[in-house]
């Protein structure tokens, strides 16, 4: 039984590794002028500066973007400035304090990452097709009980995985 679920468990571990390396997430950049780290980081504040925190305020501050997606603060700041020139992200002064800057998206990169949901909703239509309808509800429940199980099994705190699974959740939305 030990030699069956390890070969079990490496089978499943290749599988997801062949997912990751598939590309399917890499043919989604909507605009060739975006490098896919700038994509990632339009993506990252686009999502994030959505979600409104407690304040209700508009945007997010560099520093918890680099945070969140765990870049490094020159980092974000450069790839900020490349997408501030080239028309996607404005810098705003926070309405309270006008030390924070916030970022958030322009209309061309409210249209970009709009284009960019749209081409990640077909490859999943097309996969929902491929692998029909029972097949893919039970890849859904599977990817959640397996979810579920690290979450609380696996001594992982809930919060990192759930930022885990809300940038996961953040690349199905675009």
């Amino acid at each position: 039984m030990q030699k069956q679920t390890s070969a079990i468990a490496q089978d499943l571990m290749a599988s997801l590794h062949a997912l990751k390396k598939a590309g399917w997430n890499q043919q989604i950049k909507p605009a060739d002028e975006l490098s896919h780290v700038e994509f990632i980081v339009l993506r990252g504040i686009k999502y994030h500066s959505s979600h409104q925190d407690q304040q209700n305020f508009r945007g997010i501050t560099p520093t918890a973007l680099g945070q969140i997606m765990h870049i490094a603060s020159p980092t974000v700041t450069q790839h900020i400035t490349n997408l501030e020139n080239k028309g996607y992200v404005i810098r705003e002064a926070d309405k309270h304090d006008r030390r924070v800057v916030r970022i958030n998206l322009t209309e061309k990169g409210v249209r970009v990452m709009d284009k960019a949901r749209l081409k990640f909703l077909k490859v999943f239509e097309e996969l929902v097709e491929y692998l029909g309808v029972a097949e893919s509800s039970e890849l859904v429940s599977l990817i959640h009980k397996s979810t579920d199980y690290l979450r609380n099994h696996q001594n992982i705190e809930g919060s990192d995985l759930e930022k885990s699974t809300d940038k996961n959740q953040e690349n199905l939305e675009c």
